[in-house]
């Protein structure tokens, strides 16, 4: 039976968020974050419309803002976006794809590679991060939807969609020409990217400052444009992002895991996030596998700025007294760590030791670990080389 959903606008969620992500969610009509933060808490409203996919932060999430101005270009790159669209049920090609959804994206992880034009972009005087943490915006209609994919290609449409957007503490309305793809699972897409069924959300679109209620900096003024070009494509599944697939991880770690991340590498609140830290890895402190990967994060996750080797020393010399140094992947954060350090000698020290714990590893990681101790040895090598040959 051919069902047509309302439209329905998303009202401020009455739902509560964890006490250290509050300030980040005490904004705009946009849901709040979810516990662990990578998720937001779709009102009841919205799961009676459909089914819903949450958007994949990291690689999967790309908001591009670009200023081309006078005297500099800037490309300034979001990858930390999370959010949800609802797809309705018992959809037909001529109905519409997506009927509710909203998105946050994290001010600071909004980058351009350069430290000084990330401080402007931060700053007090254009989008005050301080004040202002996160952008958001909400779905609020949906019009002239059009199936455009041909036979046998996955289910395409064009649709405008109307929705509100909360920068800075205003609320700017705003109609965007869209793409949806639907994708529904198969072994292609969970081989290809994610399990679950999967949906894509592409545009591109051009504002003015004054539109989007900013204004340059002073001595910015020649480098910034007063247009900004914007360039999305977002991924979103029917897993979320926080769920753990691996039935070794428990689903309460797993959600502290995130939540950590969030707070150090997507808002970038080194302090806050390793004061939670510390509290997570003291209720763990007898489990190696949870302290093992919040220490191996710390060291490797990308994206952030603030690394605390002394936490992670703490972490990770836990983690290897409970396995009694026999755990091999465990050894090898060590090594990590100690290259991070400028350390080559003691992540040989390290790494050697991974080596010689490599039964019951499975092959390609064995492989990969030994191929990682002999390029720290070459490094060495090499840099005992260079010291001899220099004058």
């Amino acid at each position: 039976m051919k069902s047509r959903l309302p439209m329905t606008i998303v009202t401020r969620a009455a739902l509560g968020c964890i006490a250290c992500l509050n300030d980040v969610a005490a904004f705009a009509d946009a849901p709040p974050r979810s516990e662990s933060g990578q998720t937001l808490i779709v009102p009841p409203e919205h799961l009676d419309l459909g089914e819903v996919y949450h958007i994949s932060p990291g690689q999967d999430a790309q908001w591009v803002c670009t200023s081309d101005g006078l005297l500099q270009k800037t490309v300034a790159t979001c990858r930390r976006i999370v959010g949800y669209v609802v797809v309705p049920w018992d959809r037909e090609d001529d109905d519409p794809p997506i009927v509710a959804g909203a998105c946050r994206i994290p001010v600071a992880s909004l980058l351009t590679g350069s430290s000084g034009d990330d401080a402007t972009l931060h700053g007090p005087q254009l989008l005050n991060a301080a004040e202002h943490p996160e952008i958001a915006f909400v779905i609020t209609a949906v019009r002239e939807v059009r199936f455009v994919s041909e036979a046998g290609e996955p289910k395409t449409y064009a649709l405008t969609i109307a929705g509100q957007l909360t920068l800075m503490g205003k609320q700017v309305e705003m109609e965007l020409a869209v793409q949806v793809t639907i994708l529904p699972f198969s072994r292609r897409t969970m081989m290809g990217r994610h399990p679950g069924d999967l949906l894509t959300l592409r545009c591109d679109f051009e504002r003015s400052l004054a539109d989007l209620g900013l204004s340059k900096p002073r001595q910015a003024n020649d480098r910034i444009a007063d247009s900004l070009k914007f360039d999305v494509f977002l991924l979103a599944n029917t897993i979320p992002p926080d769920k753990s697939l691996d039935p070794s991880i428990r689903q309460r770690d797993n959600m502290r895991y995130h939540q950590f991340l969030t707070l150090v590498r997507d808002l970038n609140r080194p302090a806050d996030g390793y004061a939670f830290g510390r509290g997570f890895a003291r209720d763990a402190w007898g489990d190696a596998q949870v302290l093992d990967r919040l220490a191996n994060a710390t060291l490797s996750e990308d994206g952030i700025r603030t690394r605390d080797f002394r936490f992670v020393e703490k972490l990770a010399q836990r983690a290897n007294e409970l396995t009694e140094y026999k755990d091999a992947s465990m050894l090898v954060t060590l090594a990590k760590l100690h290259v991070e350090r400028g350390d080559l000698r003691g992540a040989i020290k390290w790494q050697a030791k991974a080596v010689e714990r490599l039964e019951g590893v499975p092959p390609p990681v064995a492989e990969r670990i030994r191929a990682t101790l002999q390029e720290y040895q070459s490094q060495e090598k090499a840099d005992a080389e260079s010291e001899v040959a220099s004058p």
